[in-house]
């Protein structure tokens, strides 16, 4: 059912859903968005049961649910719209209890954000539910750039793998699996990255080398592949480092010339 509030102003529109049986909390509510001069259309369902129902006709840009509903009580309340909601949409708790074991609980069920009812203000509802809204976008656009990422990766030629220097393999692309006569990305990360290699020792050499160098490219490499038979390829790496400057791993292409 929608309340009163749809107010224009510099803001961006968010279309908020509010999951509160209690008419007073609900319209005070309310009261802060427009008073906070934020441009919303707010929407507002009693039950849990509803109110998914209505996200899923029509998800809005930020869901905002008590913990304390007629069908669905604490933590659970927001598994259960974590769980019914696109990723793309935060669940923001609003709730009249205090205790820090309750904020933990939701945040640890997947909430974004966390409001006491006691303590809202216009400015706190407007921050917090701006602020949930821009960073599920952020962690959606990432989310579609690492999926766009991963297909490119996955539909190379080149064989491309992230290693470090003592724990082996932590990614290989189907290709790289192919290229060493793998049936699976998930067999050949199993394997020693020395046997890899015609020389096992090479493997050290080349990491001596990109740690010192920084990188190296197109580094001339005898591999050996599952069955035993060798081929040449052109080996190409950057080192990532950490904060200290420390290596934290090894992204590496590799090309076969044979």
């Amino acid at each position: 059912m929608p309340l009163d509030a749809d107010r224009s102003t510099s803001n961006s529109l968010l279309r908020i859903l509010l999951i509160e049986d209690n008419r007073g909390d609900a319209r005070l509510f309310e009261d802060h968005l427009q008073d906070s001069g934020q441009e919303v259309v707010l929407r507002w369902e009693v039950t849990l049961a509803d109110g998914l129902r209505e996200a899923s006709d029509e998800p809005p840009d930020v869901l905002v649910v008590d913990l304390g509903l007629p069908d669905s009580e604490d933590a659970a309340t927001v598994r259960r719209c974590v769980e019914a909601l696109p990723s793309s949409v935060p669940v923001v708790v609003l709730t009249g209890e205090k205790t820090l074991d309750t904020a933990m609980s939701t945040l640890q069920a997947g909430a974004a954000e966390y409001l006491q009812k006691e303590e809202l203000s216009p400015g706190l509802v407007q921050r917090t539910l701006r602020w949930a809204h821009r960073q599920a976008k952020m962690e959606a656009q990432l989310r579609t750039r690492e999926e766009q990422l991963r297909s490119v990766m996955e539909n190379v030629s080149e064989g491309i793998f992230r290693t470090t220097r003592e724990e082996g393999l932590t990614y290989a692309n189907q290709s790289f699996a192919r290229m060493f006569g793998y049936e699976s990305v998930a067999e050949v990360l199993e394997v020693d990255p020395k046997v890899l290699y015609a020389e096992p020792e090479e493997r050290r050499r080349l990491i001596d080398v990109v740690d010192e160098e920084n990188a190296a490219d197109g580094e001339e490499v005898e591999f050996r592949r599952k069955d035993g038979s060798t081929f040449t390829g052109l080996l190409s790496g950057t080192a990532v480092r950490g904060e200290r400057r420390d290596t934290v791993y090894y992204d590496v292409v590799v090309t076969d010339i044979t």
